[in-house]
Order: C-alpha cells, then structure tokens, then sequence
C-alpha cells in the first residue's frame, strides 16, 4: 500500500507550474502587442502564399489583411506550447532529483523528455506561424514540426524497448546520444523535402511504426514481470521446502 509520503513523491514541484504560466503569460502578452502594434499592415505581402489563402481549408474565417489571417488557429497552437514547456520543465527535475532504480525510462532519461519539451514548442510555433500566416513557408514550417514530436515519441519507444531487451549491450554506449541525433537530422530532412513527399504517407507510416514499437516494448515489460515474478515464485517454494525439512 502506497503511504502518503511515497504519494507526496509524485507531485509536481510548485516552480513546474509557475514556469510554465509564466513563460505562457509572457508569449501571450508578447502575441496581443504584435497583433496589436502591426494590425492592418501587409506584414506577408512579400511572402510566397499558400493555397489555403484563397481557398479556405480549415473551417475558420480568413482575415487576409491581418497579422492573424486565421485567429482560433493561430492561438490554439499555445496548447503545443503549454505541454512543451512543461516536458521542459519536467525534464529539468528529472536530472536534478534522485534517481530511484524503479522508475520509468523519460524520468531516467530527462535529454528525452527534453527533446519531446523542445519538438512540441517547435510544433507549436510552427503551426502558428502558418496558420497566422497561410504562406508556403510557414507551412513547410508547420509540417516539418509535426514530424519532430512523432520521430521523438518513436526514440522514446526504442530507447525503452532497447533497454529493455539488451541492458547488458547497451550499458556503457551513447543510446540517448545517438537518438536524439536521429531525431534532429531526420526532422531537419523532412523539413528540406517536404515538398518532395506526400506528408499523408509520412505521418500515417510514422503513427504505426510508433503504434508497433510501442506494442513491442509493453510485451517485452510484461515477459520481463512475468519472469521475475516466477523466479520470485520459485524461490519463495524453495525456502519454504528448505524451512520444512
């Protein structure tokens, strides 16, 4: 039965929260003064536009001569922001808190929940600099960060079931390293050829290569408790025939 001081051990720490609304405040009140001080000016003229501009895709009214041309779609993409800076947060406790041998794999590998922190702000920026903006680059932007979250929800599921499989190969070499490496390098190339691509493709391949790599980690957890349970089982059987006789 779990005391009320283990429950204590998994609350968030207050400053999680405040730096959080903080720096949520701050980009709040940073968006209302430039939407504010650049209302009515030709801020994308200059930019390639994209085809959503003339044909509106996204169920909202567009509003082409302003810094928002689509409002709700701009600022909704904050919610990206949100779990970002508390994945950031988060990430930072992780490294500074005690370690303890049972807890899961993000809170021993905090770079991880690092990089998912960084690849949601980045979604999020990105798709809000598209939507604010319907321009071809900001929706190359856009789509290339909606690949950066997925390619890191996939390291995540590698590195855990890696480590799950082969702890004894792996102990000693850079793992986290070399997948947070991966992640960088493969969002920097689907951001160069985005437009090479179908983004349907990738995203759907993406989703079910997580979806399986994740099945496959949660079976290896379940063998792996299921023979540890068994070895427990067996040696209790033992000592207890040994304490019979």
């Amino acid at each position: 039965m779990t005391s009320d001081a283990d429950k204590l051990t998994y609350r968030w720490p207050w400053w999680v929260h405040c730096f959080t609304l903080g720096v949520l405040s701050l980009l709040t009140i940073l968006l209302l003064a430039v939407s504010t001080s650049l209302d009515g000016r030709e801020v994308w003229q200059n930019w390639s536009e994209s085809k959503e501009l003339r044909r509106a895709a996204y169920a909202e009214q567009i509003f082409p001569d302003r810094v928002f041309r689509t409002r709700s779609n701009t600022w909704s993409n904050l919610a990206y922001v949100v779990v970002g800076l508390y994945c950031i947060a988060l990430a930072w406790h992780d490294r500074t808190a005690p370690q303890k041998p049972s807890e899961n794999y993000l809170t021993g590998t905090p770079a991880m929940s690092l990089l998912f922190g960084i690849t949601c702000c980045q979604l999020g920026f990105g798709s809000g600099l598209f939507h604010a903006s319907l321009t071809r680059l900001g929706q190359q932007i856009d789509v290339a960060a909606m690949y950066a979250p997925l390619l890191t929800m996939l390291a995540v599921s590698l590195g855990r079931w890696s480590l799950a499989w082969f702890p004894s190969r792996l102990q000693g070499l850079p793992t986290t390293t070399v997948l947070v490496t991966t992640v960088v390098v493969c969002t920097g190339y689907l951001f160069v050829y985005k437009w090479s691509m179908s983004s349907l493709i990738v995203l759907s391949s993406r989703t079910t290569i997580i979806l399986a790599v994740s099945v496959m980690s949660s079976l290896s957890m379940l063998v792996q408790q299921s023979t540890r349970n068994t070895t427990t089982t067996i040696a209790l059987v033992d000592s207890s025939n040994d304490n019979s006789t």
